[in-house]
């Protein structure tokens, strides 16, 4: 798969490009190898107008129990120590819910951008209710 991608340099410096891995997770083990912090990325290869991972979202759906997992798993890892953003993304590689992934993939890329997390809930207003935000 073809990726588009932004990431930062060592020195700071903001750098764009274009690679081919299997995934994101593999995309940004590539990028940290050449030395940099991949900022986003963004899939490039869509076969015949098609998108699979479409139709995942729309059919998948976040039950309440892993909802419930989020909440305990968030507040055990802040109060080990762990960053937000690390929490969120180590949940998101944690999930076997599709829609739940892409979720908490958004929400982490909105925290990474200086988001607050009540902010970053309050987009998905159909997953996450009002006592999260």
């Amino acid at each position: 798969m073809r990726f588009s991608y932004k990431a930062i340099t060592p020195k700071g410096e903001k750098i764009s490009g274009t690679a081919e891995a299997g995934d994101k997770y593999e995309l940004a083990h590539q990028v940290r190898g050449q030395g940099n912090t991949l900022i986003s990325a963004e899939a490039l290869d869509v076969k015949n107008g098609f998108d699979l991972s479409r139709v995942n979202a729309f059919l998948s759906r976040v039950k309440m129990q892993d909802k419930i997992i989020f909440a305990k798993n968030l507040g055990a890892m802040l109060k080990a120590g762990l960053s937000l953003s690390r929490s969120i993304s180590i949940m998101e590689k944690q999930t076997g819910n599709y829609k739940f992934k892409k979720i908490l993939a958004d929400v982490g890329s909105d925290i990474s951008k200086g988001s607050t997390l009540s902010g970053s809930l309050a987009k998905f207003p159909d997953v996450f209710s009002s006592l999260f935000s």
